[in-house]
């Protein structure tokens, strides 16, 4: 393991979700997300962190710093993503007929704060409890915004001149 492959992985574990993960995650999962679950990841992102006189986390690159998260250091959670990517799209047909992306924003604002508040049955997200995987998803884009670009997010570190750190010596 190259140097560089081990300081990611140690600050992928920062990313961790501060509780062991039920439902499907375990094994390796090596295929990557697909591109209508990016697009579901993304949409929730931008719900999480919305876009305002400032990029949100679509445009701050955090689908691409989630996405290089499960490749190169956490493969076993791409099974539970997809899981609840699947879930939450699967949730916003049962309750709107719609797709997650194709909900205006108010209605994914509001299955996101079900699903935070875990108002969802266990099965509503296939095996993995909803309140889980939002809080994996707000922490994972949170990480995502506000890490250094070298990982994929905070694209030309805006989350930092939003927040005014000065970043002269990182």
């Amino acid at each position: 393991m190259r140097r560089r492959d081990f300081v990611f992985s140690l600050a992928a574990l920062a990313a961790a979700p501060p509780w062991p993960l039920r439902g499907e995650s375990g094994p390796a999962d090596p295929a990557p997300l697909t591109t209508e679950e990016k697009e579901i990841l993304g949409h929730i992102a931008e719900r999480i962190v919305p876009e305002d006189e400032y990029p949100g986390a679509r445009e701050l690159g955090v689908v691409e710093f989630i996405d290089r998260l499960l490749k190169e250091a956490h493969p076993d959670w791409t099974a539970a993503y997809r899981t609840g990517l699947r879930a939450t799209d699967k949730n916003a047909r049962r309750l709107y007929g719609k797709p997650f992306p194709r909900l205006a924003p108010e209605q994914q604002d509001e299955l996101l704060r079900r699903m935070e508040h875990g108002e969802f049955h266990i099965t509503a997200c296939d095996g993995v409890p909803c309140d889980e995987f939002f809080a994996m998803v707000r922490s994972h884009t949170m990480h995502g915004c506000y890490s250094h670009p070298k990982w994929g997010g905070n694209r030309g570190k805006a989350a930092w001149k939003m927040i005014g750190y000065d970043d002269w010596w990182a």
